[in-house]
């Protein structure tokens, strides 16, 4: 492979990876996904796993139930609200796939003391795990006259 397709697969990619991440929390499948590719489900879905070594179905529910594990950690949401914001259906199918991955439910996650961040999933080139992006109010540090007066 040439240089220069080499770093146009990895613009494009860089380019597909971003935008997967901005929607984590929005309606995405693997439909929406391959619209936004250009590429055939077939076809993009062998691209993604020879360039991230990782299926598209497993990215991004590694990286759906990542971002809910640190919202558990940092926002007042209810587990209901992290499940559905996340892409999850029911609240039950989300402890069983989070429990599945971080070995604890939901609920153990947030209460625990100390959590193993090993099972977290950075975004795909990326060192850090990014915060999600939740209104001030949701945070668990948010000053509550503030919150007080934003709800009124």
């Amino acid at each position: 492979m040439r240089k220069s397709d080499l770093t146009l697969k990895q613009a494009y990619f860089s380019q597909l990876i971003g935008w997967i991440e901005a929607n984590l929390s929005a309606e995405l499948n693997i439909d929406t996904i391959t619209d936004k590719s250009g590429y055939s489900k077939w076809h993009m879905q062998r691209l993604f796993k020879d360039y991230t070594g990782e299926t598209l179905a497993n990215y991004t529910r590694k990286r759906r139930l990542t971002q809910s594990a640190v919202a558990l950690r940092k926002t007042r949401l209810s587990i209901l609200d992290i499940a559905i914001r996340y892409g999850f259906n029911t609240q039950q199918h989300f402890t069983r796939v989070f429990k599945s991955h971080f070995h604890q439910t939901p609920a153990a996650y947030r209460r625990a003391s100390q959590t193993d961040d090993s099972a977290l999933y950075c975004p795909f080139g990326g060192t850090a795990i990014p915060e999600p992006q939740l209104p001030a109010w949701m945070m668990n540090n948010a000053d509550e006259k503030n919150v007080e007066k934003s709800t009124r």
